[in-house]
């Protein structure tokens, strides 16, 4: 089912377990999440797809509700709307 996940850490986005990112790309990384969840209001979760429309969110899915078919139609409701 799977590698081994670490517990979560209040703060962490980016759990680096293989060592391959340098500390730059990590923080790098953790600033580009917390812009994200600054812009759109919507809490990091991993894995996690985010449909925005005009700079707002108008449909997310994370962890197992990410699924071809439910992005799939979200993004064609969205093409719908312009």
């Amino acid at each position: 089912a799977g590698p081994p996940f670490p517990d979560p850490e209040t703060d962490r986005a980016v759990y680096d377990t293989a060592g391959v990112l340098t500390d730059a790309t990590e923080e790098q990384l953790e600033a580009t999440i917390d812009a994200i969840e600054a812009r759109t209001g919507v809490r990091h979760e991993s894995p996690q797809v985010l449909v925005l429309e005009n700079g707002k969110v108008v449909w997310n899915a994370s962890h197992f509700k990410v699924k071809a078919r439910a992005v799939e139609e979200a993004l064609n409701r969205t093409r719908n709307h312009s």
